[in-house]
């Protein structure tokens, strides 16, 4: 899990997890949160995007970030990402197989591709980051 603070401030709560069986354990007030409509089509076909502001849940969820969103998840090969906006900050949960922390303690199974993977690991993660900077 990562979290970063938002450039874009925002008074709401909007959220999206992956289309899964595991998925249906997510639990939320549907009086309060309803479903988002979202620009990208690819995304839509993943992905389940709630807010209890619509309006805003647009403007934070746009196809600019759903595609970053999805680079990230193909970078880091993850069964799913999911996302919170909430209190200005935005959380990312990037669920893989692999243990996130083993390189920095174990080199010795490491080699050029161990750290081409964790460089594009990084930019996927400062792209997101940017493009927060900047919108």
């Amino acid at each position: 899990m990562i979290t970063f603070d938002m450039n874009k401030n925002f008074n709401g709560h909007t959220f999206f997890h992956e289309k899964s069986l595991t998925a249906k354990r997510v639990r939320f007030d549907k009086n309060k949160y309803k479903k988002l409509n979202l620009e990208s089509v690819t995304f839509e076909k993943k992905y389940n995007a709630y807010s209890d502001d619509q309006i805003e849940g647009r403007y934070l969820l746009t196809p600019a970030f759903m595609e970053r969103i999805e680079n990230l998840r193909f970078t880091f090969k993850a069964k799913y990402v999911r996302g919170s906006f909430r209190n200005n900050k935005l959380t990312l949960a990037i669920h893989t197989d692999k243990d996130m922390f083993a390189m920095g303690y174990d080199f010795k199974d490491s080699d050029y591709k161990t750290f081409e993977e964790l460089y594009d690991e990084m930019i996927s993660i400062l792209q997101i980051v940017r493009s927060e900077e900047h919108t």
